[in-house]
């Protein structure tokens, strides 16, 4: 988008001023939580050039995880209206015990997470509600799905 584009979207308040992290601006792509080192990382990689060279976001969004990532933690988050929660019984809910942050990089830390004897599982909607006469059907919906830990 040109400068002029996203000047409307300023003056018209549908956004939250030049740094808003939808937009493709530095102040914008370092408030939505990418780094400079992937910036310079993704410039650098573009080259020097006279002809105007077009990337993909997807390449920007790469070099930044493939920097973020080593020393990112980890933490899980569900919208309650789209889980579903298995409990058990005959749990010891006593001590907390402690989880890493990163499942590669013990540098991070832990987390102190409680045995809570409950389980929610993120799950597509199925496109249809009609019982399917096929067998695997429930097996492939449930494949789609994932399981957290409370």
């Amino acid at each position: 988008m040109s400068k002029r584009q996203l000047t409307w979207f300023v003056e018209q308040g549908k956004v939250d001023g030049w740094s808003d992290p939808r937009f493709p601006t530095v102040r914008g792509i370092l408030r939505h939580g990418e780094t400079v080192a992937g910036l310079r990382e993704f410039i650098l990689g573009m080259g020097a050039s006279k002809s105007a060279v077009q990337m993909e976001w997807d390449k920007f969004w790469a070099t930044n995880k493939k920097i973020i990532d080593p020393a990112a933690a980890r933490y899980t988050a569900l919208e309650a209206g789209e889980a579903i929660t298995l409990t058990l019984t005959n749990v010891k809910t006593s001590e907390k015990v402690d989880v890493p942050l990163h499942p590669k990089n013990p540098d991070v830390g832990t987390k102190k997470v409680p045995p809570i004897p409950a389980f929610h599982f993120h799950c597509p909607v199925p496109e249809t509600s009609t019982p399917s006469p096929q067998p695997h059907a429930v097996s492939s919906w449930a494949a789609g799905c994932m399981l957290f830990r409370s």
